[in-house]
């Protein structure tokens, strides 16, 4: 059976290199789930402060954050070199979409052999090479569309936020693309999505209905004035939404952070 489990990349001898000696066991074994966690997530080497917040020790995390090896940047934490040894979102949403492409024109070009025609290259081959291309070549394609932390910042945000109800997702160009409408074309600001968004994940009616970035901006006007008017407003207990704008829990207020 084929394993579908997807893999970081952690070189051989990664015990002998010179950010690594000095680790304890404990900062090692976060410095390495933390990695898992961001490949699985799609976040591009980029976590939550939160999230950050409750993983490992903070003895572990000091040791990483000493070391340079977990670099704080506010409401994030980004991991070192993380996009230099594993592969991006982009380039893994790319890869898929091209064994897809392969699958189905696999599956076409095979319907169209007579039994007299030799089969010399098999699927999975041809899947695997396709693949190796998307990884080659897909670093220079996606450089055409310049990053945004304020949008990279609200789609890790609303991940962790339903990382925390147990839910899955990934960061895709359709989450980042309704992120940027948010901010650029509705003219919602950053810390006041943020505030919906810790509400929306909380709220028994909306906590299952509001699972992507683009669901979110969709249901926002009905999200922002049901936290305003307070409808099924809970206090914060999952720990994501430890946020300067805390204020927003009081009906009828939107408050803006000073920091």
């Amino acid at each position: 059976m084929a394993d579908d489990r997807s893999y970081i990349k952690v070189h051989d001898d990664i015990e002998d290199h010179p950010k690594i000696v000095p680790l304890s066991d404990a900062a090692f074994r976060l410095l390495v789930t933390s990695w898992g966690w961001c490949f699985r997530y799609n976040t591009d080497g980029r976590m939550p402060a939160a999230v950050w917040a409750r993983r490992g020790t903070a003895k572990a995390r000091a040791e990483l954050t000493k070391s340079q090896l977990a670099v704080p940047t506010g409401e994030e934490v980004e991991f070192h070199d993380y996009l230099e040894h594993q592969r991006s979102a982009a380039q893994r949403a790319a890869a898929r979409e091209q064994r897809r492409s392969a699958g189905k024109a696999g599956g076409l070009a095979k319907g169209k052999r007579t039994a007299s025609e030799p089969l010399t290259e098999s699927l999975s081959e041809t899947q695997a090479e396709l693949e190796k291309e998307v990884e080659e070549n897909s670093s220079s394609k996606s450089s055409c569309t310049p990053a945004r932390a304020d949008v990279d910042g609200l789609c890790s945000y609303f991940l962790a936020a339903i990382a925390a109800n147990g839910c899955k997702g990934s960061i895709t160009e359709k989450w980042r693309t309704a992120a940027r409408l948010l901010i650029d074309k509705d003219g919602r600001e950053p810390h006041e999505i943020r505030a919906v968004i810790d509400w929306a994940t909380q709220d028994a009616f909306w906590q299952p209905n509001i699972l992507s970035v683009p669901t979110l901006r969709d249901k926002y006007d009905q999200l922002r004035l049901g936290m305003q008017n307070g409808r099924g407003r809970k206090p914060i207990s999952n720990g994501i939404a430890s946020h300067p704008d805390e204020a927003y829990l009081r009906p009828g207020v939107f408050s803006r952070s000073t920091a």
